[in-house]
């Protein structure tokens, strides 16, 4: 019973412990220890023993072989009457600038370095020549037969009272849209009848005329062949301008044969106005004087010289005839008498 009780009062003892050892308070586990990044290595130290590795080399670009060349060639017709050689430019198809120039003869053709199997525009063009086109020529070509034309020319009359001079001092012409003009396109005609060759090969363009008093203007259509109508300006022209006018003829008479002359002829009354004229021989013209005006005319020809001279000119042809006189002879210089000797 003793053994019983004893083994009682151990087992009592054992469940209270348990009991004890369950219910102390849960410790909290320290955080773990903060991780340090390692510290980067030393860059390594080359030594003789262990030398740097070679750099890479580039590999060499195979060189292309350069392209094939190609023509563009032909035998070109020029118009008997302009003596001008034209001129060639050519572009790839459908390219905005024209970089590429031809070369010319009297009857041929040819533009070189074109890339073959390119297709190309080729411009033929002058000063006095309409414009040609090629479009789309695949080079190489050969055998090409172009036709140029001369460009085409503009005729103009200008009309003015009878008996008066023609009044104008200057043509120009201008090309649709353009704002400059070219002027001075004609020498100038006592008839005012003028005739120059188109700005352009066709379209329209627009010509004015300076006067004395007026400035006229007028729109042109150029047809792509031939030359426009006669175009009159300040109507009516006479079928002969210069009717009714006068015309002088003078002559230096005793000057001898192949004497130049050099003739000045002014309106009395009016010495702001003078006309001249002047030719390798003894005589010489002024045309489309005003009839009814009286002139004072003189000249000189070779060691001799004459007038002035009057005369009232007539419409139509009228002759003056101005005797030449000699020029004098220079005085021959006397030379001083030399000083007497003096006896010393």
């Amino acid at each position: 019973m003793r053994l019983c009780a004893a083994l009682a009062l151990v087992l009592v003892a054992l469940i209270t412990a348990t009991v004890k050892v369950t219910t102390r308070p849960r410790r909290h586990a320290p955080p773990p220890p903060e991780v340090a990044e390692p510290a980067p290595l030393p860059p390594a130290q080359h030594t003789r023993e262990d030398p740097l590795p070679p750099p890479l080399r580039a590999v060499p670009r195979m060189a292309r072989p350069p392209l094939p060349t190609a023509k563009i060639a032909g035998t070109l017709h020029r118009p008997d009457d302009v003596d001008e050689t034209p001129v060639i430019r050519v572009r790839p198809t459908g390219s905005a600038r024209w970089d590429t120039r031809g070369d010319a003869t009297d009857s041929t053709f040819v533009v070189g370095d074109l890339v073959a199997g390119q297709r190309y525009d080729v411009d033929f063009g002058g000063a006095r020549l309409r414009t040609v086109k090629l479009i789309g020529i695949v080079a190489p070509a050969a055998d090409l037969d172009v036709r140029m034309e001369a460009r085409a020319v503009v005729s103009v009359a200008v009309g003015f009272p009878r008996g008066e001079r023609c009044p104008v001092n200057r043509i120009m012409a201008r090309r649709d849209g353009a704002d400059e003009w070219t002027g001075d396109l004609v020498p100038d005609r006592r008839d005012c009848r003028f005739e120059f060759r188109a700005p352009v090969s066709s379209g329209h363009i627009t010509i004015a005329v300076e006067e004395d008093i007026a400035h006229l203007e007028a729109d042109i259509v150029i047809p792509e062949h031939g030359d426009p109508d006669p175009v009159c300006l300040n109507p009516p022209c006479r079928a002969n301008p210069l009717e009714g006018q006068a015309n002088l003829h003078v002559v230096l008479a005793g000057a001898g044969a192949g004497s130049p002359i050099h003739a000045v002829i002014v309106p009395v009354g009016d010495e702001t106005l003078r006309f001249e004229c002047e030719s390798s021989i003894e005589t010489c013209y002024v045309d489309a004087l005003p009839p009814g005006q009286t002139f004072s005319i003189a000249a000189s020809g070779r060691d001799c010289g004459g007038g002035p001279v009057t005369a009232t000119l007539v419409e139509g042809d009228n002759l003056v005839s101005i005797p030449c006189i000699p020029a004098p002879l220079p005085i021959a210089a006397v030379p001083d008498p030399s000083p007497p000797d003096l006896d010393l």
